[in-house]
């Protein structure tokens, strides 16, 4: 008999688990829907349609940009972090400025746009903890990669610690300049690509006189 109540009480108490770590699953991600000003303790979220500005907070986890959604990371004098990692795929618009960091990687696959008021996307003075991987944008998506000239006129290179891959983008600008890249700089099979002032362990396909 005995047996049979601490059955009863242990499968109660699964049961109880169960539901507390469903709660908990649920607050894990915040879901943006414009300016995101306050900080963001779990992973973040951006829909489909709506334009996500990190205005100097921190996200603890990652960030995840669906298709049609776009993110930018950090404004003038606001620059702001995520801890773990930016995974784009479709999104509209990417970009990463003004002293922000990201803890892990930054991949943006089949970018088909800019954000609002720029001919380009940005990643500009910025700490990238992993590798950056931008593939297969679309002939509307323009890409500055640290190039302080014209048109692009980022205040500083990046520090990406991994590789730097970008490989198939059909934008008519894709420009990749001074960045301090750790490992390799890679690309291949892009429209126009052009640069100068990386430093990198090895530059390979069309980045390798950049």
């Amino acid at each position: 008999m005995r047996m049979r109540w601490l059955k009863k009480v242990f499968c109660a108490a699964l049961a109880l688990s169960a539901v507390f770590s469903l709660a908990a699953s649920a607050r894990a991600q915040t879901t943006c829907s414009g300016t995101q000003a306050t900080n963001v303790p779990y992973n973040l979220l951006v829909p489909k349609g709506v334009t996500c500005t990190l205005d100097g907070i921190t996200v603890t986890g990652s960030v995840t940009v669906e298709p049609g959604g776009c993110l930018i990371v950090g404004q003038a004098s606001a620059p702001a972090t995520v801890g773990g990692n930016i995974i784009a795929s479709d999104a509209a618009c990417v970009s990463i400025g003004f002293g922000s960091s990201v803890g892990g990687n930054v991949t943006a696959l089949g970018t088909t746009g800019n954000p609002s008021g720029y001919k380009f996307n940005f990643l500009c003075n910025s700490l990238i903890g992993g590798s950056l991987s931008i593939e297969s944008s679309t002939s509307r998506a323009n890409w500055c990669i640290g190039y302080t000239g014209s048109p692009c006129a980022c205040a500083a290179g990046n520090n990406i610690i991994g590789n730097l891959t970008f490989d198939n983008n059909k934008g008519a600008i894709n420009n990749i300049s001074d960045n301090t890249i750790g490992s390799n700089l890679t690309c291949l099979n892009n429209t126009s690509p052009s640069g100068s002032g990386n430093t990198a362990s090895r530059k390979l396909g069309q980045c390798a006189g950049f």
